[in-house]
């Protein structure tokens, strides 16, 4: 079952942490929860993955920000199934068939590309 393999992960890295933190030399290091704020896991997910952007162009298809290349989100997403389609977004996966499919889909705000990925993205600054 996915839920409880990732209740497994989520428990594993709780230990983990915890671990971290009682052999942390930083007296103020705390364990604690983001709550409903997603941002910051998002930004870290984009940390990783900073190279698997896509942008929602014209008529509903994403295209890769790097390359141009048209993918479209796996059947089961569930911005597929129950939301509009974010504008931007990281995958995690590409599975290549008779389409090009992106699994694993978070949306992000293209500014925090910027921010993590500095060293791959560029700001134009021509005038």
């Amino acid at each position: 079952n996915i839920l409880m393999r990732a209740h497994e992960i989520r428990n594993n890295l709780k230990k983990l942490l915890k671990l971290y933190i009682s052999s942390s030399t930083d007296s103020e290091a705390v364990l604690s929860s983001c709550g409903d704020d997603t941002i910051a896991i998002r930004k870290c997910i984009l940390s990783g993955y900073f190279s698997n952007i896509a942008k929602l162009k014209n008529v509903g298809n994403y295209y890769t920000h790097k390359g141009n290349v048209l993918v479209m989100p796996y059947i089961h997403s569930i911005y597929i199934k129950f939301g509009t389609l974010p504008e931007w977004i990281v995958y995690h996966d590409i599975v290549h068939t008779k389409n090009t499919l992106i699994r694993d889909i978070t949306r992000i705000n293209p500014l925090w590309l910027i921010e993590v990925a500095n060293h791959y993205y560029q700001v134009n600054k021509s005038v």
